[in-house]
């Protein structure tokens, strides 16, 4: 059920394009200067920098990235204290009218709630703005997101916030575009994302979690033959 893994392990500075992830079933591209950094990560020793001035990762378009049936997305995000309002952590778009996203907003010193939505042939799906679980800038946080059935929920560290479930409402149309961690690119969005990312996992027809869970404690295990990986 795992279709991308990114465990962003490697020398710092990293930036090389058509690096495979962790399945061996996707290969993906640094842009402006996103790289590999080894001054922040959660596991491995090194995780995803971005600056949020033209820096993201691409992920080229897949039937994979199905938003129509169950799925799980989770990874670990580290804001900085320059992070700002709508900085979008990861876009699946093709336009204003088709995109799923995850972005900060609502901040309060060094907090920020979160807002999730998907979007699709200019239908909101579904959109969930968590009320009393927040990030905190400078720390590492697990955030997830699920889809069993019609049923959306988000994890904070393991916890599902007040106000951080939905339910889905009209047709999931696909979103035959660019899946980008850190970027807008597909869209007239123009706020990018400063901070670190690490161990970023989309798992399709499966809802891994649907209560409240420990987040995991190391990277996850991913092993296939005849392929060397820099992440």
């Amino acid at each position: 059920n795992t279709k991308l893994l990114l465990h962003f392990n490697g020398t710092d500075g990293f930036n090389t394009n058509n690096t495979w992830d962790a399945t061996g079933q996707h290969k993906f591209n640094f842009s402006g200067d996103a790289h590999i950094n080894t001054s922040e990560s959660k596991f491995g020793g090194s995780s995803l920098s971005l600056d949020g001035t033209g820096d993201y990762i691409s992920v080229p378009y897949s039937s994979d990235f199905n938003w129509s049936q169950n799925f799980t997305i989770d990874f670990w995000v580290y804001l900085s204290a320059n992070t700002a309002s709508d900085d979008h952590m990861f876009i699946h778009a093709t336009s204003d009218d088709n995109y799923f996203y995850v972005r900060p907003v609502t901040q309060s010193g060094n907090n920020w709630k979160l807002n999730w939505r998907l979007r699709t042939n200019a239908v909101s799906n579904w959109e969930i703005l968590t009320t009393n679980q927040v990030i905190t800038e400078e720390q590492w946080t697990h955030l997830t997101i699920t889809r069993s059935g019609t049923a959306i929920t988000t994890y904070v560290n393991g916890v599902a916030p007040a106000g951080g479930s939905a339910t889905e409402s009209g047709t999931v149309s696909e979103i035959a575009g660019v899946f980008e961690i850190g970027s807008v690119s597909a869209t007239t969005f123009t706020t990018e994302f400063d901070g670190n990312i690490d161990e970023f996992r989309i798992s399709n027809g499966i809802a891994k979690w649907t209560a409240n869970f420990t987040p995991p404690t190391r990277e996850y295990n991913q092993t296939y033959s005849n392929l060397t990986l820099q992440v």
